[in-house]
């Protein structure tokens, strides 16, 4: 990828993440806004991921618990429409069999498993059908970890994994229910 390519594809996911924050204030009585912001950071305008599941480790409960999950397979919405229409980007969740497989998913704590992480991490990424999975991990508030389980679409530049965790971190700021 060329230098002008490379910097004007970062200002793009620049551009999304610092719209982040406004989005999330418009919707904040919504108790999804997880869905909202991970379908955001999964678009291709941004970090262009096929597959993302989040989940929160909460150690001082031993509980993994799935909070969202993204098929770009699976939702076909324009970013903008998203935002715009709440209650139908709500509606197209609800019925997202990878969103409802990864909200069904509680285990222990990764923190506190007895077995490897990454047996764990594999067995999450079989049972969801992640091929070629990749995880982040990031410190959230209360001493709650998390976790993004998630697949990359093929034409994804590894440069931009840098702005990731500072996209994912504003999950921290989303209820979880």
């Amino acid at each position: 990828m060329k230098h002008d390519e490379r910097l004007q594809r970062q200002q793009e996911v620049l551009r999304c993440l610092s719209g982040l924050p406004r989005m999330m204030l418009m919707l904040k009585e919504r108790s999804n806004i997880p869905e909202f912001v991970l379908y955001d950071l999964c678009n291709p305008a941004c970090f262009n991921l096929k597959k993302a599941a989040y989940f929160v480790d909460n150690p001082d409960f031993n509980c993994l618990q799935g909070v969202a999950g993204v098929s770009l397979d699976e939702v076909d919405i324009e970013k903008a429409e998203v935002w715009q229409n709440p209650d139908e980007f709500s509606n197209v969740m609800n019925l997202s069999p990878f969103n409802q497989e990864v909200r069904n998913i509680e285990r222990s704590s990764l923190k506190l498993a007895n077995g490897s992480e990454q047996e764990i991490i594999d067995e999450l990424a079989q049972l969801l059908n992640i091929t070629h999975p990749t995880t982040a991990r990031w410190d959230m508030k209360h001493d709650n970890f998390g976790i993004l389980l998630f697949e990359k679409n093929p034409s994804v530049e590894c440069d931009l994994n840098d702005h990731l965790i500072d996209g994912l971190s504003m999950l921290g700021f989303c209820p979880i229910v």
